[in-house]
């Protein structure tokens, strides 16, 4: 598929842009336009000559559309015929691609600025990656925060048979050392209370 202009000797090839681009990645669209046949008028508006004079061709531009509706336009330039075939010149430019939209599409058409004839229009749609974030190695985290204490996060083992684990903070030892305190206490107040109340249910002398 082309699109011509110019009886047919201005023609638009095709239109392309890479088939897969990251959210937010600039990327390049291309153009390829041929010259044929082997004469210009000379009183062709669009009509144009090599430095040197020798050689005809035509002055175009190609006209890119981006994603976001924004026009750039690579040209205008002289780009000549040849004596056989055709002469093939591929145009340029950069667009980024869209943060949200599942798809960039660029379109372009060759625009003859001194006639003010042109193609119709060719495009070309990248598809704009979606990737799911890949899932880190280790599922475990440590956060080794300002404190200094590193808490290690794992979830529960539904087949552990200790039970569900939790967060340690470092206060385990400091609770066993509660607790024996505890148990020593009482058991001082018993032995007095013992004591107190085998002296009072003594007999006199």
């Amino acid at each position: 598929m082309s699109e011509t202009t110019k009886g047919g000797n201005v023609i638009l090839r095709n239109v392309r842009v890479p088939d897969t681009v990251e959210p937010g990645e600039t990327f390049t669209a291309e153009a390829d336009v041929d010259v044929g046949g082997v004469f210009v008028n000379p009183l062709d508006p669009d009509h144009c000559n090599n430095a040197s004079g020798a050689g005809a061709g035509y002055t175009l531009s190609v006209e890119f559309e981006g994603p976001d509706g924004t026009v750039k336009e690579a040209g205008p330039t002289c780009q000549l015929m040849t004596e056989v075939g055709e002469n093939r010149s591929t145009y340029s430019k950069d667009f980024t691609a869209p943060m949200y939209d599942e798809q960039a599409t660029v379109s372009a058409r060759v625009v003859m600025r001194d006639s003010g004839k042109s193609t119709d229009e060719m495009s070309d749609t990248a598809e704009v990656s979606r990737d799911a974030p890949t899932e880190p190695e280790n599922p475990d985290y440590t956060d080794g925060g300002s404190t200094g204490d590193n808490v290690n996060w794992n979830p529960p083992d539904p087949d552990d048979s200790d039970g569900p684990q939790f967060p340690d903070f470092g206060i385990g030892d400091k609770l066993e050392g509660v607790g024996l305190l505890v148990v020593v206490l009482i058991g001082v107040y018993l032995l007095v209370e013992m004591t107190e109340a085998g002296v009072e249910g003594a007999s006199p002398l």
